[in-house]
């Protein structure tokens, strides 16, 4: 037999009164699905199975609730149901997972104060079996204790080393109920992002790259007075939009710490880079490209569209090259939104259906139009 967490907290939970009360009446709405009835015969074996608590607890509880009327029958025999039941569930009570949960954190050895901050979190865990969610509230626990040893390293590491060996455990929990337990995510160090670079010593202007398959295109149509950069891709199944979140985010995080890679030339450093006048955004044209823009923008507010935009327009009017937003291209969802900025309603509206990706574009076409801001189409 191989090794195996202790199964005491899988066959008894560790409850009090109330939530033993709470947990059954739970189990009873789920039995009833709505119905007023239920058959009393072997109702608390039923119970008993369900919650894998001993019948007579379960027992004990009936009499609570019979006494409130909340369990109805004409015939009771030791305590038992004989005949149909009439259910009327007076109160709302708190789902299973808030009481397993709290379960596990009083098995831990949490204090009522521990527990308060924590059990609000019930749902995150509630996938986890009783022998995980131990596990999980004992690794909390030990974290809290040794905080101040660990003060100063990754959480995703700290995650990993006290929380089932999960690096994302921690930062799903939120930081305000965190905090409330005794742990301040901000005792451990950012998370490194990394972006790819490219370009000259001194390059008259920059430009943000929504793909890094769009940057590989830029690198090799021998462009030589602009600088580069896009987020660094983590794997061919990351669709393209991601990306372009990815890289928003880095740049909206002041505290991020960003880490180039430089793919080609000797660009100038990122802070240098991201202080550029002539800085320029290039990405698909489509709903959600155009907000990656808008969100940059907020943090750098010398960011221009792209001149790049010029010609994919005029491929998506002209050609009617173009796709609709269904899972097949990736961009499944998209929806139409509204800016205050005239020029990117503009093109909110001519792909408010449809959109056009920014690899269409050629090596001629990244020469001509790397250097410039986008300019509103003259209509003829």
């Amino acid at each position: 037999m191989g090794l195996h967490k202790s199964h005491v907290f899988q066959k008894k939970l560790f409850m009090t009164n109330n939530e033993l009360l709470n947990r059954t009446r739970i189990c009873i709405s789920k039995l009833s699905n709505g119905r007023v009835t239920l058959r009393g015969d072997g109702l608390a074996d039923r119970i008993s199975k369900k919650l894998k608590i001993p019948v007579a607890d379960i027992i004990s509880v009936f009499s609570i609730l019979k006494k409130n009327k909340e369990l109805i029958c004409e015939s009771w025999f030791n305590g038992l149901p004989l005949s149909t039941v009439n259910v009327d569930i007076k109160s709302i009570p708190k789902p299973e997972s808030y009481y397993r949960w709290g379960s596990a954190m009083r098995i831990a050895g949490y204090t009522d104060g521990e527990i308060d901050s924590l059990q609000v979190c019930h749902s995150l865990f509630d996938d986890l079996d009783n022998d995980d969610q131990l596990s999980l509230a004992k690794g909390l626990k030990q974290l809290k204790s040794n905080r101040y040893d660990d003060n100063g390293h990754s959480k995703f590491i700290v995650s990993s080393k006290y929380l089932m060996g999960s690096s994302k455990i921690l930062d799903m929990i939120p930081n305000m109920h965190l905090k409330n337990f005794g742990l301040d995510i901000d005792d451990y160090s950012r998370p490194v992002s990394y972006v790819i670079v490219a370009g000259p010593k001194n390059p008259e202007a920059v430009v943000l790259v929504e793909n890094p398959q769009a940057l590989e295109a830029a690198i090799k149509s021998n462009v030589t007075n602009i600088a580069w950069i896009a987020t660094f891709g983590y794997g061919l199944s990351m669709i393209g939009d991601e990306y372009g979140r990815q890289l928003a985010n880095i740049i909206e995080d002041k505290d991020r710490i960003i880490v180039p890679l430089v793919r080609s030339g000797s660009p100038p450093t990122i802070d240098v880079l991201l202080s550029y006048e002539d800085i320029y955004f290039w990405g698909d044209l489509d709903l959600e490209g155009l907000k990656i823009y808008t969100s940059i923008k907020s943090k750098l507010p010398s960011l221009k569209l792209s001149g790049l935009y010029n010609p994919m327009l005029r491929l998506f009017i002209d050609q009617d090259i173009n796709h609709s937003y269904i899972k097949l291209t990736g961009k499944e969802g998209q929806k139409k939104w509204k800016s205050t900025d005239a020029i990117l309603n503009l093109l909110i509206e001519y792909c408010q259906f449809r959109g056009l990706d920014q690899e269409v574009l050629t090596d001629s076409d990244i020469k001509q139009f790397a250097n410039s801001e986008f300019v509103l189409p003259i209509k003829k």
